[in-house]
């Protein structure tokens, strides 16, 4: 048993180590990610990166251009955050962020994530998300303005939230790295090769996101399009849920972001999910509190008030109704298992 943990721990580094070698070929500043010293320098119309604490602003595609102090043509943005390097979109485009290693903090429209090895996260058009890498992190994004999407045909990407294996990460890497390359050449491209540049990378990013494509079948609407609008205004709602399951959520906030009625709500994220929205709610702040019981030393109390409970009696009911166990020995079980996870990662 001994033996077969070290090995599990040798294959892991020996992963790491591959998984650093290829963003510090694909990603890093040697395969032409500029570093610009001044927040006023015109930066690469296409690639973005942000490093050592720096902090940079893309004012969005819609309109055909990057602007980052300076007006800069380009139709899709590659960008990457790496060493407490961050990054804020500020206008209107669709973006996907991958966590390669280490972690990231997103705030977005929806609320708050912390994006840990292997995750990714999409975010809708109006979430003008902003990212920053921890001190070993590095997050690379792809950001395409919305026009630009139903070019790509069935490479289809949708709002979520979930996770990449080892082998999907190595894969995305070099495919971000293969579109860069097509594109680094270029100040404007037309948009036909755009789209061949991006389709490699999209098709992987879509069978990552396989699970979301199956879910689109369960949603109500006659045509493709129709199912597609619904299924990421729904997915928006739920990660508004994730995002904020520090606080009890109003329903009313919910119909906002979805920009549903109640009912239709209701109806439709039942259907989907196969749960209400106040399940998913309390479903997600108790999730929360099983990630916050493995990863800090906080008391019980101090994650109930961080769950949004009022008090450590309610959340002992819920977490229990929940689990089937108290938080105390849940814990006690997770330092018994070695600090293994006990639980499914979160996917939404």
């Amino acid at each position: 048993m001994a033996s077969s943990r070290m090995s599990n721990q040798v294959l892991s580094m020996q992963a790491t180590l591959a998984v650093d070698a290829l963003a510090l070929r694909y990603a890093g500043p040697a395969a032409g990610m500029r570093l610009v010293p001044a927040a006023t320098t015109p930066l690469s119309p296409h690639r973005v990166w942000a490093h050592d604490g720096q902090f940079r602003e893309i004012a969005g595609l819609d309109s055909g251009a990057v602007h980052a102090g300076a007006d800069a043509p380009a139709r899709v943005c590659w960008a990457a955050a790496s060493r407490l390097g961050s990054i804020a979109l500020t206008r209107p485009s669709f973006s996907l962020w991958m966590q390669i290693r280490g972690s990231a903090q997103v705030h977005a429209a929806e609320g708050t994530f912390r994006l840990r090895t292997g995750a990714w996260i999409a975010l809708d058009a109006d979430s003008a998300p902003e990212v920053q890498a921890d001190h070993n992190g590095l997050t690379l994004a792809l950001i395409v303005p919305a026009d630009l999407m139903p070019l790509l045909q069935d490479a289809y990407l949708f709002v979520g939230k979930g996770a990449m294996t080892l082998r999907d990460r190595i894969l995305a890497l070099r495919l971000w790295h293969g579109a860069v390359r097509v594109l680094q050449a270029h100040e404007r491209v037309p948009d036909r090769t755009l789209v061949r540049a991006l389709r490699p990378l999209i098709l992987h990013l879509s069978a990552v996101q396989a699970r979301h494509v199956a879910a689109l079948g369960h949603c109500p609407g006659h045509s493709r399009t129709r199912k597609r609008r619904l299924f990421n205004r729904l997915q928006r709602a739920r990660l508004y849920l994730e995002g904020n399951a520090h606080r009890m959520v109003r329903m009313s906030e919910i119909m906002a972001i979805s920009n549903y009625s109640l009912w239709y709500l209701s109806k439709s994220f039942h259907e989907l999910y196969g749960e209400s929205v106040q399940t998913a709610a309390s479903r997600l702040r108790i999730e929360r509190a099983y990630d916050l019981l493995e990863t800090t030393s906080m008391d019980i109390t101090e994650i109930a008030e961080s769950c949004g409970f009022d008090n450590a009696c309610s959340f002992a009911r819920a977490f229990r109704a929940k689990s089937g166990t108290n938080a105390t020995q849940f814990r006690s079980a997770l330092r018994d298992a070695g600090g293994r996870r006990l639980r499914p990662v979160i996917s939404s």
